[in-house]
């Protein structure tokens, strides 16, 4: 992974070679229009993808500023995407995923950027995803009812990038006394279990997106069925139910091909595991949890209150 000098200065670069062509600027105000404008708001809105999430992986805050640019969030063009009504769905559905990757910089703000963390601001945050969530739910139910093997898919990647966003909301909050986070990190956990389940069941019809998906798809069940296991440990040792659910994630996780070649991937599963066995989850065990850090960047947040005793207390 490169250095975050590295990683600072190449998306510095690709943020003033945008700005310089304009692409921050909104173009139906500078004279543009119709395809044109679309063009443009969907090169800006890349950029702002990329340079957010990029930020977020390597631990840092983002550069670019919401006040910085007026340029509007890509829409749905016929013209441009096609009339039919897959090209419909698929087009609403990147955009909707697109504004859900920008939460990413606030949430990196709240969390680290504060000189106090405000729990009420967390609560907030989820709150706006939650709309965003039923939005999207309005927009594209027809397309994630109509059964066909693209839309399972677009509806399984927006439920694992739903769950990643909650959590990474919530986990930073996973304070004593907060019991607001703890409620929605584990809600959110088990949600995202499910998910993973459900991706797992249709695995053999979608097995031609897997590889679309990449890691992230999966790295987010992961993180819960972490989050999970440790939660059950302290708080509901006695919950055969939720052990089980743990137990049939991890046997989904230890077996896919796109962890097979990932040993921090590998070593979060012992954890899962040997948690899962012992029903105990002492510093021993938590603490190999190092190496799947660079995988999964929440994973940093979690074992630094975990050695505080800060998780679930």
């Amino acid at each position: 992974m490169a250095s975050s000098s590295v990683v600072w200065m190449n998306s510095g670069v690709l943020i003033y070679a945008a700005q310089s062509i304009g692409l921050h600027r909104e173009p139906s105000k500078i004279g543009l229009s119709g395809t044109e404008c679309e063009l443009r708001r969907r090169m800006w809105v890349a950029i702002l993808v990329y340079e957010n999430t990029t930020a977020w992986y390597n631990g840092m805050r983002s550069q670019i500023h919401p006040g910085d640019y007026d340029c509007i969030h890509p829409a749905y063009l016929p013209e441009l995407d096609g009339a039919d009504e897959n090209s419909r769905f698929r087009t609403l559905w990147s955009v909707q995923m697109s504004k859900m990757l920008l939460y990413f910089n606030e949430i990196y703000r709240e969390a680290y950027c504060t000189k106090r963390t405000c729990v009420y601001r967390a609560g907030a945050l989820d709150r706006q995803i939650q709309e965003l969530e039923l939005k999207t739910y309005e927009m594209l139910s027809a397309d994630f009812e109509s059964g066909t093997i693209e839309s399972q898919f677009r509806e399984l990647a927006f439920e694992v990038l739903l769950c990643r966003l909650y959590l990474c909301v919530q986990i930073p909050f996973l304070r004593k006394m907060n019991k607001f986070s703890c409620k929605r990190t584990l809600e959110v956990a088990q949600r995202s279990i499910r998910s993973l389940i459900k991706f797992n069941d249709c695995a053999l019809e979608t097995i031609s997106y897997r590889w679309y998906g990449q890691i992230w798809i999966l790295t987010s069940p992961l993180l819960a069925t972490i989050v999970m296991s440790i939660a059950l440990v302290k708080l509901d040792k006695d919950n055969e139910n939720l052990w089980s659910l743990v137990g049939h994630a991890y046997e989904i996780l230890s077996t896919a091909p796109e962890f097979q070649v990932l040993k921090g991937a590998e070593m979060a599963c012992w954890v899962i595991k040997t948690i899962n066995n012992e029903r105990n989850c002492r510093g021993e065990i938590i603490n190999n949890l190092d190496t799947f850090c660079g995988i999964e960047p929440m994973t940093k947040t979690l074992l630094q209150m975990f050695r505080k005793d800060e998780l679930f207390m």
